[in-house]
């Protein structure tokens, strides 16, 4: 008994950060599917509509597969949650509660299927918007909205827990875990990450310059800029991941769904369509 006593004590990792492993599992998986469809590198060698018809079509069938793939998974998740728990199948059971927290201590175990919907509902969300100028693929206004969740969860969140539960001093506020440490390294992380992306393909993919908090941006895009005063590009974009890894800081609920989905609907919204 002393020795499980001791093993449950100090647990060689944390369950917060086993937990994150999955997030980067889904990470890895959509950025070398994306990465392997449009093989950046020699796109952003091409000039500037060879590199967008070739995006455009590759992305498309690349996205096309992922939410095929991800809305298989989840029916296959939820399927398994049904025949646990109506078979009371122990085994299962102690295995998903591994990766669980006091958040999601119900019958119905939430957390698997809330990262699976809050990273991939986003895509499913942009393949049948009919807002898009080439069906399934986003690129209408860009693949940015697609990959928020990958972004929200794959990223933001990761880093937020790593460097907050390592290096986090300060608390976001009175009674929480959460650090200003942690979420400022999300805020950074997720900007550097999508720049990084959005250069490495010659700004074809994420085209985060549609990107504008000006008041009147959505109505009247000019060449060279927007009409009216407000952030645009870039600076715009780290507003937006600011205000979803605050989201974020500041709720202690289980939040893999609405975080995603409150960061798509402001790069919606705040998106030029082109």
């Amino acid at each position: 008994k002393s020795s499980d006593g001791a093993s449950r004590a100090v647990p060689l990792v944390s369950n917060i950060v086993l937990r994150k492993v999955f997030h980067l599992v889904v990470l890895f998986v959509f950025v070398s599917a994306i990465g392997q469809a449009t093989d950046v590198f020699k796109v952003s060698e091409m000039s500037g509509s060879r590199a967008n018809s070739s995006v455009g079509a590759s992305v498309s069938g690349a996205m096309v597969l992922i939410c095929l793939c991800s809305a298989c998974l989840l029916a296959g998740l939820v399927l398994g949650e049904y025949l646990r728990i109506h078979f009371k199948i122990r085994g299962v059971t102690k295995f998903f509660r591994a990766f669980t927290d006091s958040r999601d201590s119900g019958t119905f175990i939430l957390s698997h299927l809330s990262l699976l919907l809050g990273a991939f509902m986003p895509a499913w969300l942009e393949l049948l918007s009919a807002r898009t100028e080439e069906a399934g693929g986003g690129q209408g206004v860009g693949l940015l909205p697609s990959v928020c969740g990958i972004l929200a969860l794959g990223v933001a969140d990761v880093l937020g827990v790593l460097v907050g539960k390592h290096f986090g001093k300060i608390a976001i506020c009175r009674g929480s875990k959460k650090t200003v440490e942690g979420t400022a390294a999300a805020v950074v992380g997720t900007v550097a990450f999508a720049l990084a992306c959005n250069r490495a393909s010659g700004g074809t993919l994420l085209d985060l310059e549609r990107l504008s908090l000006a008041p009147t941006a959505a109505i009247a895009p000019l060449e060279g800029g927007f009409i009216g005063s407000g952030l645009n590009g870039p600076a715009a974009f780290a507003v937006l991941s600011a205000s979803m890894c605050l989201l974020e800081a500041f709720t202690m609920q289980l939040d893999n769904i609405y975080v995603p989905l409150f960061f798509y609907v402001m790069l919606r919204v705040s998106t030029v369509a082109g």
